[in-house]
């Protein structure tokens, strides 16, 4: 009697090495110092690891450096991209902003993605570390936050979708922005229809350096009903902005609310929790109307 192996599967793979680069304007300067892309996968799942040294952005005195960072990336769909899942995970280890007045370094920064496209809905979740965040040498700022967006019409995203590739093809990619927001509004708005909505899962944030703390959870919809009376090319106008604004609702909740910030609010001293309720795209903060922030 014979035996056989099991079967090994065997994925496509591949890496591309980048090489580091300078682009010099003046007084502005780009510089890269290089990486390597690796995907593997098969049709209908792929996956992306990036690995990339420094970015740094000079402009005078002003610098912006990046980097290192991770990026790994998954990506897999049905037969036309009818449905999909991405997911992204990216690491930066630090980044700095450093300029005369200012001087801002962080380090250990996380953001992951997933973004999925279903029969119903597209549904995109975002997480945030923010590591820490130094300035004069004391930590200035750490967090994390967790939101989710959904309820946006997958039917009328695939429709959006499929137009902009037809557009495309036909060589109607230097239309003018106006032309081509009035052009694909329609679509944008069908959007909304399922009235879309904001959770805010969690927001920590806490800084050592100025004594200040926040804890806030929430959610934020969006009326997505008769959206005829709605217009994107003429969103400037102050009457379509109280429009938009008029169709949203929502509640937040700021959990040990630090005392400078009742102070500010015209709120008592002794005030732990703040209750922000928006109705109509009015905001009030513990039944009073939100007072002028700034004066």
């Amino acid at each position: 009697m014979g035996s056989s192996l099991p079967r090994t599967e065997r994925y496509p793979r591949g890496g591309i090495q980048l090489a580091p680069l300078r682009i010099t304007q003046q007084e502005r300067e780009l510089t890269f110092e290089g990486g390597r892309l690796r995907f593997s996968g098969e049709q209908g799942n792929w996956r992306l690891r990036a690995q990339l040294q420094s970015w740094v952005l000079s402009d005078g005195a002003a610098r912006l450096e990046i980097g290192p960072a991770i990026l790994n990336s998954q990506y897999a769909y049905t037969e036309g991209a009818h449905s999909f899942t991405q997911e992204d995970r990216l690491q930066i280890e630090s980044l700095s902003w450093h300029q005369p007045q200012l001087k801002l370094d962080a380090s250990a920064i996380r953001l992951a993605n997933r973004v999925s496209l279903d029969d119903q809905e597209l549904r995109i979740q975002l997480d945030l570390d923010l590591g820490e965040i130094h300035t004069a040498e004391q930590v200035l700022l750490t967090g994390q936050t967790e939101l989710e967006l959904s309820r946006l019409n997958a039917d009328a995203i695939r429709a959006t979708m499929t137009r902009l590739r037809k557009l495309a093809a036909g060589g109607q990619t230097g239309t003018k922005r106006e032309a081509l927001l009035a052009h694909l509004e329609p679509y944008l708005l069908a959007v909304l229809q399922d009235s879309p909505r904001l959770d805010l899962q969690r927001l920590e944030l806490d800084s050592p350096m100025l004594g200040l703390s926040a804890q806030v959870d929430g959610s934020l919809f969006f009326d997505g009903r008769r959206l005829e009376s709605l217009s994107l090319v003429d969103f400037d106008q102050p009457a379509v902005k109280e429009r938009w604004r008029r169709r949203l609702d929502g509640d937040f909740t700021w959990h040990e609310l630090p005392t400078v910030v009742a102070l500010w609010l015209g709120l008592p001293l002794d005030t732990r929790t703040l209750e922000i309720d928006i109705g109509r795209g009015q905001v009030r903060v513990n039944s009073r109307p939100l007072p002028p922030l700034w004066r």
